[in-house]
């Protein structure tokens, strides 16, 4: 008896180990929704998930343009984040570029990698970096899993990461107030032969 309680242990626990891998896209995109409210950022928020709908719409077109179907022998768990949520979905029979991978990556950059390169922010190198890792993990268990294929895995990180970048400079020509790492503080710096920088901060109004 002992060593059948242990198998179904270890089985319970590998299950839900790859429960939670498979819904690592939908615990970010929860997180980074929710952390815009409580910071009551509640436009800069909904701009990020409408750039989620933008990152679907166009992933799930190239999907119908390629019609790669998924493999057989993919996990049943491959259905659990698909758009609109059914085994039947678009993002389910044609897998290819991956969905999921590509509204993560969008994630990654439209609120980390492009403001890292736009604003030189180095304290967001430890998310960004915690985010990669992430990703990485979900990749290969979609991959381990025929969840989807190499080509559709890197297909979909390629295209989120470049809507994410493309539209966060889109958002910042027009609002840079409403995006996602937009500050109520008003930082002004001046940049001197120093790698360092002199900065005053001031907050509320400032008047003209």
């Amino acid at each position: 008896m002992p060593p059948e309680n242990s198998e179904t242990y270890s089985f319970t626990i590998n299950h839900l180990f790859n429960f939670l891998r498979v819904m690592i896209p939908f615990f970010i995109v929860f997180f980074l929704t929710i952390f815009s409210f409580i910071n009551q950022k509640i436009l800069n928020g909904i701009v990020y998930l409408f750039g989620i709908f933008i990152t679907s719409g166009f992933i799930i077109l190239l999907a119908l343009v390629f019609r790669l179907h998924k493999d057989r022998n993919a996990d049943k768990l491959c259905d659990v984040l698909t758009f609109p949520f059914m085994s039947n979905s678009i993002s389910s029979k044609f897998p290819n570029p991956h969905l999921n991978t590509g509204i993560l990556a969008y994630s990654i950059g439209y609120t980390l990698l492009a403001p890292i390169f736009d604003l030189n922010s180095k304290n967001l190198l430890p998310p960004l970096l915690l985010f990669l890792i992430l990703h990485i993990l979900y990749m290969i268990y979609e991959k381990e899993n025929y969840c989807s294929t190499l080509f559709g895995l890197i297909s979909g990180t390629l295209i989120g990461l470049s809507i994410g970048i493309i539209y966060y400079y889109i958002i910042k020509i027009n609002n840079n107030k409403l995006l996602y790492n937009s500050e109520s503080k008003i930082d002004h710096c001046g940049y001197t032969n120093k790698p360092d920088m002199l900065c005053e901060v001031y907050e509320g109004n400032i008047n003209d």
